[in-house]
């Protein structure tokens, strides 16, 4: 289980080539040691690609619940999914304003859904 947030906090998000998508499998690698790319596959594209396919969803066990660890995906209306991990009780993810490690409340602000998961085994 990782110990230390540190060494992801000098990431640097790029819409593009490193977002809260790629943040977020790579803080998922160093918690539980499995990687999620296959299964984040349509959300790893250029933005204007990116979707939640139903592939995509079934690569995932819903929580109704933020269990430790878990991914935290936040969408608003019409824009591309946000993406963090839940962890201390808090959410790490990537933004504009680079990392952030915040309590769930203020990370959830502005979004219209927030959902919790996990990768089946």
């Amino acid at each position: 289980m990782l110990l230390s947030i540190d060494c992801f906090l000098d990431r640097n998000y790029n819409e593009q080539s490193y977002n809260c998508l790629h943040f977020s499998r790579e803080v998922w690698i160093a918690l539980t040691g499995n990687d999620i790319s296959e299964a984040l596959q349509g959300l790893l594209g250029r933005v204007s690609q990116r979707g939640i396919s139903k592939h995509t969803l079934n690569a995932f066990t819903r929580f109704e619940c933020p269990q430790e660890p878990c991914i935290v995906l936040m969408q608003r209306p019409r824009t591309s999914p946000h993406m963090g991990v839940y962890l201390r009780g808090k959410v790490l993810h990537i933004t504009h304003q680079g990392v952030e490690f915040m309590p769930l409340d203020l990370a959830m602000r502005g979004f219209k859904s927030v959902r919790f998961y996990s990768l089946c085994k």
